[in-house]
């Protein structure tokens, strides 16, 4: 992983973040060059855990570190948007939904940070 993307990443589990409130816009930044990027879990997916959310968002990053512009326009999409507006839960995230289920293997989002 390049030190763009780990930066990011870190950038990302910081302070309580799980995903921006505006994730369907950072999809749609991102979506037009990897229409194969995981979707974010908003609307339908809403009732997943916060793990989950978390791991989607650090997997749409994951998927984009190979595009340096790409990369650098999501880094300045998220780190521009302020701490109010994201959706934020204390670590460690709670891996059940809303139905009580877990829906995340678990340890997987640890392969996914720096």
């Amino acid at each position: 992983m390049n030190e763009q993307a780990k930066a990011l990443i870190e950038f990302v589990i910081s302070e309580d973040r799980v995903h921006p409130k505006r994730w369907h816009q950072f999809y749609k930044i991102i979506s037009k060059q990897y229409p194969d990027v995981p979707k974010p879990l908003i609307l339908g997916g809403s009732i997943a855990s916060d793990l989950a959310k978390r791991t989607v968002l650090l997997k749409q990053i994951h998927t984009i570190q190979v595009d340096q512009k790409l990369l650098l326009r999501a880094d300045r999409f998220l780190r521009g948007e302020p701490i109010s507006a994201w959706y934020r839960a204390p670590d460690p995230l709670s891996n059940k939904g809303s139905y009580g289920d877990e829906d995340v293997p678990p340890l997987i989002h640890l392969s996914l940070l720096p």
